[in-house]
């Protein structure tokens, strides 16, 4: 079930500063020299890719609930 949506507005260089400020949990145990090199790695593949940080990478968000009984 879709509890939720939303328009999200996003660029290439505001996801990468998502990441670059350690917003999402998972970056949260990296080291960070690592970290660093691995940011940096990831701006240099995006630019190649897209071409650009102000690349739109807009679009609908949904958050979803998936209800489970009688599972095992």
């Amino acid at each position: 079930m879709v509890a939720a949506k939303w328009q999200s507005e996003l660029t290439v260089g505001k996801l990468l500063e998502y990441y670059r400020n350690k917003v999402y949990r998972n970056t949260w145990h990296i080291p960070d020299d690592i970290f660093a090199r691995a940011i940096q790695d990831l701006q240099d593949w995006a630019l190649q890719h897209y071409g650009s940080l102000d690349y739109d990478l807009s679009g609908e968000s949904r958050f979803k609930i998936v209800v489970v009984s009688n599972w095992a």
